[in-house]
């Protein structure tokens, strides 16, 4: 009895999606899988093989070719000689060996994760990991190096480190975050098959320090809510949503995708977008951020990140927000101290610390002002304990001397 074999993908909706090995005999089948996945555009349905021009398509192609050989000497051999035995799977019976030889190529698998990020999360996320993968891919040729998957390990970030920090001046809280972004890649391909190297669940980082926190205090918000930029309606745009943001306290992934159905009641009803989570907040709207949602009822603008803080600059430093402003990182070791004007380091984030620093100083409470702005902890939210203790030490001066 003739035994056909076809190679198939499991969901041509999903990217990946596996391949597997679809085996049929007398109008019974089974599914193999295969072990190796794809993004379906890249699969040749007649050939039932990965088509030439992608990128190593010859390595998955000997693979699959290695894995149709295997299978096809197993069951003919087995069912010539077992010719009324029903179809079952052989490698449960006699235990064979299918131990899978491709190895992934750790770009082509970056490609395929910022491909799934791209439609699956924000774009401000997409373009995240689209600059880790470039820091990566810098940091290879620069150390003449080929990273491989089953590499990646304490002594491979040690380098990687040593390259963001004595190369690229990353500031250790910047490249603390690189890591943590490493690890949900890592989470991301092991999940999907790509590799089995668990080293990174043990990854060490460097040392952190609460970076100083820049934000608006209440004339410079006015000045940029008063600035007339009615000749101008991209920067007006872009300084109604920062002002926006100011009164709500939201992330720009967040604020960015703002959608007038979300508006009810005097509410915002926000999920909060952070990483791969989410949290259904609701935001009450106070009288300055019902104006700008009169205002664009029906056309909510919305920027791409970078063409959003350029324009932010342009706006604070109209506003004649150029005060001298020093700020500390820590590259390594070594304490820098950078000197620039306050507009030079307004940014979209700046919206969300403006919010939390003037409710604290308007006297909100901790935990409402957490409920808003979404903080699990009171880890991140030290530094603006710490802004709050500044405020009472210049007031009880101000009343003792």
């Amino acid at each position: 009895m003739k035994i056909s074999f076809n190679f198939n993908l499991k969901d041509n909706n999903s990217n990946p999606t596996s391949i597997i090995l679809i085996i049929r005999r007398m109008n019974k089948k089974i599914k193999i899988y295969t072990g190796l996945t794809i993004n379906p555009i890249h699969w040749n349905t007649k050939r039932q093989r990965v088509k030439t021009q992608v990128t190593n398509s010859l390595e998955i192609n000997n693979e699959l070719d290695r894995l149709l050989s295997l299978n096809q000497e197993l069951y003919t051999h087995y069912y010539m000689n077992n010719p009324d035995e029903i179809l079952s799977d052989l490698r449960k019976k006699d235990k064979v060996n299918f131990s899978k030889t491709y190895k992934y190529d750790f770009f082509d698998t970056f490609d395929l994760f910022l491909e799934y990020l791209k439609n699956n999360r924000a774009y401000s996320t997409y373009m995240r990991y689209n600059l880790l993968k470039n820091s990566f891919f810098n940091f290879a040729k620069h150390n003449n190096i080929k990273i491989e998957f089953e590499n990646i390990n304490q002594n491979f970030i040690d380098e990687y480190i040593s390259y963001l920090i004595n190369v690229r001046q990353n500031c250790n809280n910047t490249i603390n975050k690189s890591i943590e972004n490493v690890v949900v890649f890592f989470n991301w391909s092991k999940a999907r098959g790509y590799h089995d190297n668990n080293s990174y669940n043990r990854l060490s980082k460097t040392k952190t320090f609460v970076n100083d926190i820049i934000f608006l205090n209440d004339d410079e918000l006015l000045r940029i809510e008063s600035l007339d930029l009615s000749n101008n309606k991209p920067l007006e745009k872009a300084r109604d949503l920062f002002i926006f943001a100011c009164y709500t306290g939201q992330r720009f992934s967040d604020y960015n995708s703002l959608d007038m159905k979300d508006i009810n009641n005097n509410y915002w009803i926000v999920n909060q977008i952070k990483g791969a989570g989410k949290s259904l907040v609701k935001i009450p709207l106070s009288k300055k951020a019902n104006e700008f949602i009169d205002k664009y009822r029906d056309d909510i603008p919305h920027f791409n990140l970078g063409t959003f803080n350029k324009y932010l600059h342009r706006i604070a430093k109209q506003a004649n927000i150029n005060e001298q402003t020093n700020i500390v990182r820590y590259i390594g070791s070594k304490r820098v101290e950078i000197s620039k004007k306050k507009y030079e380091l307004i940014s979209s984030h700046t919206a969300r610390r403006t919010f939390i620093t003037l409710s604290l100083k308007k006297g909100m409470q901790t935990e409402a002002i957490k409920k808003i702005s979404g903080h699990k902890s009171d880890k991140e939210f030290k530094k603006y304990l710490k802004i709050q203790d500044e405020w009472v030490n210049d007031d009880f001066h101000k009343a003792w001397g």
